[in-house]
This record gives structure tokens, C-alpha cells and sequence, in this order.
């Protein structure tokens, strides 16, 4: 029997994608939240391309049990000129969110008016850190902080 992939012709870089590329590795976190004040919260995360670099999926967990495990997959459409990230987490959450890229720096935002939040992470110079600054707002309310992290290659 041989193995057949199909649609193995995409399986190819997308270059909308391309300005994501620093985020490729694994990364220890500690983060901070508003939830829990005065708390460390270690983990890790992993960027990585699939499909030959059709999409970039992102996988993350955090060792606090009040904060969920997750994953996220990249991806774009051209005639828009968009990059969307699809989240999904252990609590059965998904969510569109929208995604802007710069040198060294990628921001998402959830618009959901009952929920919203905004992240941006920003590369160090040498590629071995990062730090991300999460804004969030509920039923219409101010913004206010949310899940923070500094990121460290692995």
C-alpha cells in the first residue's frame, strides 16, 4: 500500500505568514495576571509550521490549574491582505482573532464586545527573548490588564 497525501502541492510556505518566522521555537513563560496578583505563572509555548509553512500552529499551557492549556493555528487570506489566528483551548473556547506582524512584533485582538482582549508580543533584537502585554475589557467596560508573559528560547 502506498501512502497517498493529498493536496501535497499546498504543503509549501505562505509568504503572508513569513512575518511570524521570529516566534518559530519553544519558549519557556512566566506570566502575570490580574487574577492572581502576586503570582508566577511558568509554562511554555511552542510556534512551529505545519504543512510545510501553509499555516503556523501555536501550542501553549501554563502550570496553573486556573489557566488553561491551548492551541492556535495561523493563517491568511491574500485578497483580504488578513492574517487570522484560530484559538482553542481545554475549556472548549475558540476564537477568531484578528493579527497584525511588524519586525519583531505581532499583535491579536478578540472583538467580541462581552470580551475583548488584545495581546502584542515583542522580540528582543537577538531573537532569545520575547515579551507579550495582554489588554482586556469586559461588557463594554475599560480596558484593563490581562495575561502578561516573558517568553524564553529553549
Amino acid at each position: 500500500m502506498v501512502d497517498l497525501v493529498i493536496g501535497a502541492k499546498a504543503c509549501r510556505p505562505n509568504p503572508a505568514l513569513l512575518p511570524l518566522e521570529f516566534l518559530i521555537g519553544n519558549w519557556a513563560t512566566i506570566g502575570t495576571h490580574p487574577a492572581a496578583p502576586g503570582v508566577e505563572l511558568p509554562g511554555r509555548t511552542s510556534f512551529a509550521w505545519t504543512e510545510n509553512g501553509a499555516f503556523l500552529i501555536m501550542h501553549s499551557e501554563t502550570d496553573h490549574k486556573d489557566f488553561p492549556d491551548g492551541m492556535a493555528i495561523f493563517a491568511s487570506d491574500n485578497a483580504l491582505g488578513v492574517i487570522t489566528m484560530c484559538w482553542f483551548d481545554e475549556r472548549g473556547i475558540s476564537r477568531l482573532c484578528g493579527v497584525r506582524a511588524s519586525e519583531r512584533a505581532v499583535q491579536w485582538h478578540h472583538d467580541d464586545p462581552n470580551f475583548m482582549q488584545r495581546l502584542t508580543i515583542t522580540a528582543d533584537p537577538n531573537g532569545q527573548r520575547m515579551t507579550s502585554k495582554g489588554k482586556m475589557a469586559q461588557n463594554g467596560g475599560d480596558w484593563g490588564d490581562d495575561l502578561s508573559q516573558v517568553f524564553i528560547r529553549q
